[in-house]
């Protein structure tokens, strides 16, 4: 005869996650403001702000593409962290 108990395990969460989501959250917003509001220390020094806002492809505007696509990426991945923090807490 098999006899099966039911254990309880105490595991403690982590902060990981967590502190993986506000890194890139503040991250995310730092590239989000230099790709798409730039301050005028970058106007002068890169001139060739894109025509569009929402334009998100390679072109020889690559430093305004590059804040948003980084942004863009580490804004998703902001959300996941915190979403699987809560979800693992």
């Amino acid at each position: 005869m098999i006899r099966t108990m039911a254990r309880k395990f105490h595991v403690e969460g982590t902060t990981a996650f967590r502190n993986w989501g506000v890194g890139l959250f503040v991250f995310g917003l730092w590239h989000a403001r230099d790709g798409w509001f730039p301050i005028e220390k970058y106007l002068k020094k890169y001139p060739h702000f894109p025509d569009s806002p929402w334009q998100v492809l390679f072109n020889e505007h690559s430093f305004y593409d590059y804040n948003r696509i980084t942004a863009i990426v580490a804004l998703t991945a902001s959300l996941v962290c915190l979403i699987v923090h809560r979800y693992v807490k």
